[in-house]
């Protein structure tokens, strides 16, 4: 079976299910290929969140230090005034707004919260799929060979049931999404419209 691959930086997609041949296979082995998809499709999208992560983790990171910088710079700059006698306090002010220029573009950009978001999310689909990975030996221990009518439907079953965990939880999580960009939105909205 082809492994979905999800290039980097590009939306969460999907791939139509593998069509079988119900007449010349054993309902274990569709049942089994249906497993490797469901599998796939939650490994693929864990791959993606932690992909996604990474970047964000990275500009995050990358504001922050020169935040960090900015701040630095303006506290220090008093004393090299002191020292120094030639440094204008201006450069003070100007790290002091640079860091919170780099701060701000941080909380607009939401690279820190969707990191953390990412992150969770990612952390989530690890535990279902472990669950799950872990049910599914259950299953097939007991059944041996052959899987029986009981363990056909108990396979369907759990497979839907992890299908739906993993749409509610990249469902939650691009509604958090929407919800922290429109509130961001609103939020500039009203600092520009206050300064007009």
């Amino acid at each position: 079976m082809k492994r979905l691959r999800i290039p980097r930086g590009k939306d969460l997609s999907t791939e139509r299910l593998p069509e079988f041949d119900w007449s010349s296979r054993t309902s274990a082995d569709i049942v089994q290929e249906m497993f490797r998809a469901v599998e796939d499709r939650a490994l693929d999208t864990i791959k993606w969140y932690l992909t996604e992560k990474e970047r964000k983790a990275f500009w995050s990171r990358s504001l922050r230090v020169l935040a960090v910088i900015g701040i630095a710079i303006g506290a220090a700059t008093p004393l090299a005034m002191q020292i120094s006698g030639h440094v204008n306090l201006i450069w003070g002010y100007i790290a002091f707004g640079f860091a919170a220029l780099v701060i701000g573009i941080d909380k607009v950009l939401g690279l820190s919260v969707t990191w953390a978001r990412y992150m969770t999310t990612a952390a989530d689909l690890q535990h279902d799929i472990y669950r799950l990975q872990l049910e599914w030996a259950r299953i097939s221990a007991r059944s041996g060979e052959e899987l029986d009518t009981f363990d056909v439907q108990a396979a369907w079953a759990l497979l839907l049931d992890f299908s739906d965990a993993v749409a509610d939880k990249v469902k939650t999580e691009t509604l958090e999404w929407s919800a922290e960009f429109s509130s961001q939105l609103s939020a500039l909205d009203s600092k520009v419209g206050s300064r007009i």
